[in-house]
């Protein structure tokens, strides 16, 4: 179980993350610790959750924020 980010400005928490998927709007990062909050500030960090990436909580937050990217609102 770890924690779940997007971030927006395609950077992310070295030596806490262990895998970071980049995609066309943002990059979806899985951490093994919490980021930091200068981390959450600096790199645009969107907190998706705690877990694994299938669980519901997470699913559901990466949906929201995919859609809101998708319409221009972020």
């Amino acid at each position: 179980m770890n924690y779940w980010y997007l971030s927006l400005s395609k950077s992310y928490p070295r030596g806490k993350t262990r895998q970071a998927q980049l995609k066309r709007d943002f990059t979806l990062i899985e951490c093994f610790n919490e980021a930091e909050p200068k981390e959450i500030d600096s790199m645009k960090l969107i907190y998706l959750g705690f877990g694994f990436f299938n669980c519901d909580h997470i699913q559901q937050n990466y949906d929201k924020h995919k859609r809101r990217m998708a319409h221009g609102n972020n």
